[in-house]
């Protein structure tokens, strides 16, 4: 992810989306955190991922490019995230999950916030039902809400109220309900490379 400043990634689903990955630094939850370790030190076990904010349009006249329409299954219910300038402006679904999801993003605008693209890459983690090594299994995860803590600018403060903050992740791996078709990088050079397909790294 270091060298890159755009992901554009096709679900099984045929939804689309791209993250703004500009101004940007991933980060690799490698396990370590000596002292001496530069960037953000922080680790959550089982370790294995790297992550990164993406660029949520904070310098005046540079809005973010994070667009497009992320699925999400709920039970047996196809809920789909529509995205504009890093902020989740709609739910649609015509279901109760849809609903209530709606509803949450209502409490506070902070919520909507796009707050991280991550990359599992741990091959012993399996989907458990618990996020912290769900997000860990090989294959996708983004979150949103707070971001501040993998180098965004949604804190704290930038909820109305504390009992509103939250970061809720969502995982794609290879035999979910959703998977990922296809991740290409975009670098700054004007190259792409396509590192997962058909929920399959091309890179190791």
């Amino acid at each position: 992810l270091g060298p890159a400043v755009g992901a554009r990634v096709e679900f099984s689903t045929g939804h689309q989306m791209y993250f703004d990955l500009r101004d940007r630094v991933p980060d690799p939850d490698d396990g370590q955190a000596h002292p001496g370790r530069e960037g953000i030190r922080i680790i959550n076990l089982p370790s294995g991922e790297t992550c990164i904010a993406p660029y949520e349009g904070e310098v005046e006249g540079r809005p973010s490019r994070t667009e497009g329409n992320i699925p999400a299954m709920y039970d047996d219910e196809l809920v789909v995230f529509q995205v504009r300038e890093n902020r989740i402006v709609d739910v649609i679904g015509e279901g109760s999950e849809a609903a209530r999801m709606r509803d949450y993003l209502a409490v506070d605008d902070a919520r909507r916030n796009i707050a991280e693209l991550g990359l599992g890459c741990n091959d012993k983690a399996v989907i458990c039902g618990k996020v912290l090594e769900d997000e860990k299994v090989l294959g996708m995860h983004w979150a949103y809400g707070r971001s501040e803590h993998l180098g965004g600018t949604v804190g704290v403060d930038s909820f109305s109220d504390p009992s509103h903050v939250m970061h809720d992740d969502i995982v794609y791996a290879k035999g979910g309900p959703i998977e990922i078709s296809s991740l290409v990088l975009e670098y700054e050079n004007g190259t792409t490379e396509e590192i997962i397909r058909d929920s399959t790294y091309t890179v190791f």
